[in-house]
């Protein structure tokens, strides 16, 4: 995510001084899990979730979350983006994901 947005985003949820942007992660809504690993190869899927956020599979780029989301089918999942505060983790879905549920 770039900078702009990033302190876009800081300022819309009055986020404290010293928030970090961890990335994209791919959150499963209706249980609030969060993908911690994942496989795939010709013969296997294998998805493992947390209910930590801290503990998920951490994305730097926006498309490589939307082709990781595509690839699971089981149940509905949204992008979300990852801060870490400095006493706490936030996380809110990315612009455009939560259509999917309305």
């Amino acid at each position: 995510m770039d900078r702009l947005a990033q302190e876009r985003l800081k300022k819309e949820f009055s986020l404290p001084g010293g928030t970090k942007c961890l990335g994209y992660v791919i959150n499963e809504e209706r249980s609030d899990e969060y993908l911690h690993s994942f496989n795939e190869n010709d013969y296997l899927y294998s998805w493992y979730w947390t209910i930590r956020p801290e503990l998920a599979f951490r994305f730097k780029k926006l498309h490589s979350a939307k082709k990781a989301k595509q690839g699971y089918t089981k149940r509905a999942t949204i992008i979300c983006y990852l801060f870490e505060t400095p006493t706490h983790f936030f996380v809110t879905p990315v612009e455009g994901e939560i259509k999917e549920w309305v």
